[in-house]
């Protein structure tokens, strides 16, 4: 929300009037543990493909389930840090599952595969999803306080203004989470990418690429807005929503083989206006500021799952989510004759704690801007309060339309793949390095 007050005759003192605050985000920075370690400033950078023979791999846990001691690695799916694709073993009656190991990355997690499937199979109208909200009786707490600014008439009284609207903005907001369970890593793993956004917009944590904040790009365009127009246009109070979503996906498919591409993650954003009661309208468009941080924000996702190990995770719960997809679709585990209700009822259930609230974020920016018309000088105020979270969206990621024939080259890394496999049938997992297997640039 952009506010301009008015003062006429002499300007209360320390210049309040002419300097301009903006409400975003932020508290102090507070993260959920990472759900696995990464290996930073490795110098290590060369990829290697492992496959994993499922069958195995199923017997392993099942065993190690009975006998209570887990294999950590299979845990881990055994050091694959992004995963690629499947394979059927028709010979075998089994499906391999091929990926890339990058020091540089998280390792995946045989749970959150598992909660992937389970929403596929099980929870077909439902997406995985998270979202961090104010309450709104908070947010029409906040029209309140911002309705006082008017009658602010010294430095005083606009501090304290400011410092209730902080009050207001750090209470806890509720942590929502859809279409998996809240003790899974999945929901975890969503919230704390969401949270770690929204501290990044409020530029409390620095972005990984060095972009710009959306307190930074809100800020100057509110101190332009007041040179241009020195009170003349009033906007309505409005709320910045931002939420991750599936960029285009694209995927290649053979004969016994399937691929995936390029499964990218944005950012998205709409504006909402805010009634006096706190309740949010959605108006179907984006403030330009949210806009610049959106578009800034997403085309730099890439490099910034490189350096921040969350973001690579999500990314992870992405293609997860796209691959239990087509495996459903070829009805691949009922092919291949493999259990599919130890992966969807009996594996057991995680006990991971996602917090159901959340600290809100709020900052205050100070700075110098000079507006004065015929009405006195002017200050402002921009109010824009965050909410937003995680949809992982079935219907984009399963797009069938978006898998293109892979040919002769995919054929030749399913019979590469088997070929190299050290106890053929048997295997449980092993290198091949496949050719034309890196298709993006990590």
């Amino acid at each position: 929300m952009t506010i301009f007050s008015t003062s006429t005759g002499k300007l209360p003192e320390q210049g309040m009037s002419r300097r301009g605050f903006l409400l975003g985000l932020a508290t102090a920075p507070f993260l959920l543990p990472l759900s696995s370690p990464i290996a930073w400033g490795s110098s290590v950078t060369e990829t290697q493909t492992r496959v994993i023979r499922l069958r195995p791999l199923q017997k392993l846990v099942h065993d190690s389930l009975r006998s209570g001691r887990l294999d950590r690695s299979a845990l881990t799916l055994f050091g694959i840090t992004r995963l690629d694709g499947f394979v059927v073993d028709e010979k075998n009656r089994d499906v391999l599952l091929f990926g890339q190991v990058d020091r540089r990355f998280p390792t995946l997690h045989l749970a959150d595969l598992i909660t992937a499937m389970r929403n596929v199979w099980l929870s077909p109208q439902e997406d995985p999803a998270c979202s961090i909200d104010p309450r709104q009786e908070d947010l029409a707490t906040v029209m309140k306080v911002v309705a006082e600014q008017g009658a602010a008439s010294d430095a005083r009284q606009m501090n304290g203004i400011l410092k209730n609207l902080m009050t207001v903005c750090q209470r806890p907001n509720q942590v929502s989470i859809f279409g998996v369970p809240r003790t899974s890593l999945f929901a975890q793993t969503m919230v704390q990418a969401d949270y770690h956004m929204k501290q990044v917009a409020a530029g409390i944590i620095p972005h990984p690429t060095g972009q710009k904040s959306f307190k930074d790009l809100g800020f100057a365009w509110m101190a332009a807005q007041a040179k241009r127009e020195c009170g003349r246009v009033a906007q309505a109070p409005v709320v910045a929503r931002f939420w991750f979503y599936p960029a285009t996906p694209s995927y290649e498919q053979a004969q016994d083989i399937f691929a995936i591409k390029e499964v990218e993650v944005c950012l998205l954003t709409e504006e909402e206006h805010l009634k006096a009661s706190g309740q949010r309208v959605q108006t179907g468009q984006s403030h330009p500021v949210a806009d610049q941080f959106r578009r800034d924000f997403t085309s730099s996702y890439r490099e910034a799952a490189r350096k921040e190990a969350v973001f690579a995770e999500l990314r992870n719960l992405y293609r997860f989510v796209a691959l239990s997809i087509f495996l459903q679709k070829e009805k691949t585990f009922e092919n291949a004759g493999l259990d599919l209700n130890f992966w969807l009822h009996e594996y057991p259930d995680e006990r991971v704690a996602t917090p159901e609230k959340l600290a809100g974020i709020a900052v205050v920016e100070k700075g110098q801007i000079t507006c004065t018309s015929s009405r006195g000088t002017m200050a402002g105020i921009l109010a824009m309060p965050m909410c937003g979270g995680v949809g992982v969206s079935k219907a984009i990621l399963g797009d069938p339309s978006r898998v293109a024939a892979g040919g002769s080259r995919l054929e030749e890394m399913t019979k590469q793949a088997l070929r190299l496999e050290p106890t053929p049938g048997h295997s449980l997992f092993w290198e091949a390095r496949l050719p034309g297997i890196r298709f993006e640039d990590l």
